[in-house]
């Protein structure tokens, strides 16, 4: 890789992080539905899952690092999520929603919300 291409992935990757650190809703009592898990180590788990209008999601970092969960085009977005860390999301529209943590782009995975 040469160092404009770099420090071109260094400052997407920082502007990404800065993002994710200042934008995320704080996690809270929602009405949902129905609950869906998802456990963040190196990967997301599952890493594909069908869910309907109105359930919601709960993404839990059980690994040892900081991580994210956050929609491609920004759908939703978890924010910093330190080991232990919870995120909490209600989906209201159908499609399929792809995702990645924003720390480490090669992790990604796809939500896919049903209409009713």
């Amino acid at each position: 890789m040469t160092a404009n291409r770099h420090s071109a992935w260094l400052a997407a990757a920082a502007l990404a992080w800065a993002v994710l650190a200042w934008s995320a809703p704080p996690a809270a009592a929602q009405d949902c539905r129905k609950t869906h898990d998802i456990d963040i180590t190196y990967e997301f788990t599952p890493k594909e899952l069908h869910i309907q209008v109105g359930d919601c999601v709960r993404w839990t970092n059980v690994h040892t690092i900081e991580h994210s969960a956050a929609g491609l085009k920004w759908e939703f977005n978890t924010g910093q999520l330190m080991p232990g860390g919870r995120s909490l999301i209600t989906f209201d529209k159908a499609g399929e929603i792809p995702y990645w943590c924003a720390h480490h782009p090669p992790m990604q995975a796809k939500l896919v919300v049903e209409a009713n």
